[in-house]
């Protein structure tokens, strides 16, 4: 297998083998959901690249025991990490030749020993090793977007594991900070900004609801309140569907979707229309919003399984309302009224199984 420079400055490009091809088409082919396979996809080619380079440059890997490699693992979250033993696990991240940043999802905001962009060109059948960065900075952590300007040569990345592999001290300090540094930050969760929404940023991991969920299946009028349903023109409707894991029950993985519906007063209000929306004590428009969070199942089932619960907290972690499943539910929901900035969190809990997720308005 050949190295070559890509036009990329910083990069080297790998050929996409077709032995990586098939085993990225059979994580994908395993995921019922197109968005979701895709994204498996991506991720897989992109650690079958740095594994590839790895390989080639005499570092030993254990990619079988990477949670890339777990189908279980790869519906739960946003998984392309390649372990090193001796060192740690490198996230190994997918994106376009036209991204001038490269995405890191929560799940790979720390624990990691390095990051590495990768930019899978599959029409050319290749995939370009663009950098290498070992920490994040805090306004990393924060957006989960990294400028690709912070990215060093992607040989940093071996300088990264002789390093650690001659100090195996320096893998355990770094394990014991990066545990540290979870922890202060666990403070800091990163917040879901549903007040981008209107503005069109959101985050993949939001999907359209039909991507998700059969149309056919949803059953809910969108009510607005007070200026939103006297018809203005000035109300923006979104609704988005996110993939939640509740883990095993039963034996069995059981998987649901947390759908929002909000409906929030555009930025281009009239002079008259504005009189009846609040303001805040600078005077500025308090945009309300509407939202309906709702619980829907994911597979062959229409039914929610009993004491699926979901349950709503203020911005003091007070539990606000909840709502639980019984066995002839097909979804759950809660409607809520809120102002801009205004925060709160929201609990999908299923037996043991958690998954917990703040929003801001």
């Amino acid at each position: 297998m050949a190295i070559k420079t890509s036009h990329h400055a910083q990069g080297i490009t790998l050929p996409i083998t077709a032995e990586y091809k098939q085993i990225a088409e059979k994580f994908a082919q395993q995921c019922p959901f197109a968005e979701k396979a895709s994204q498996i996809r991506l991720n897989t080619l992109a650690v079958c690249a740095v594994n590839a380079y790895l390989k080639l440059m005499g570092v030993a890997t254990q990619i079988e025991e990477s949670d890339s490699w777990n189908p279980m693992m790869q519906m739960m979250a946003n998984v392309a990490d390649l372990k090193v033993p001796n060192v740690g696990v490198f996230s190994c991240r997918a994106m376009a030749s036209t991204d001038d940043t490269c995405y890191v999802p929560p799940e790979d905001l720390h624990n990691r020993a390095g990051y590495i962009a990768v930019v899978i060109d599959e029409v050319a059948h290749q995939s370009t090793l663009l950098g290498f960065v070992p920490t994040l900075h805090t306004a990393d952590l924060e957006t989960g977007q990294v400028s690709l300007n912070r990215f060093a040569l992607i040989e940093t990345l071996l300088d990264q594991i002789y390093s650690l592999q001659l100090n195996p001290a320096a893998t355990q300090f770094a394990a014991i900070d990066s545990t540290i540094d979870s922890t202060i930050d666990s403070a800091k969760t990163i917040v879901t900004q549903l007040g981008q929404w209107a503005q069109g940023v959101i985050d993949s991991m939001w999907q359209a609801v039909d991507g998700l969920i059969n149309s056919s299946d949803m059953t809910v009028a969108f009510r607005s309140r007070e200026w939103g349903s006297q018809g203005s023109s000035n109300v923006i409707n979104i609704s988005r569907a996110k993939l939640v894991n509740l883990g095993l029950q039963l034996d069995s993985a059981l998987q649901v979707a947390l759908v929002i519906h909000l409906a929030r007063v555009s930025e281009g209000v009239s002079q008259e229309e504005s009189q009846a929306v609040p303001r805040d004590s600078l005077g500025r428009l308090r945009h309300r919003s509407d939202i309906i969070l709702q619980v829907r199942p994911l597979g062959s089932s229409p039914y929610l399984p009993e004491g699926v619960c979901l349950s709503i907290f203020d911005e003091n972690d007070q539990l606000f309302r909840n709502a639980t499943s019984r066995s002839i539910d097909n979804y759950i929901q809660i409607q809520i009224t809120g102002e801009s900035g205004e925060t709160f969190g929201i609990e999908i809990s299923k037996g043991d199984s958690t998954f917990k997720e703040k929003f801001a308005i």
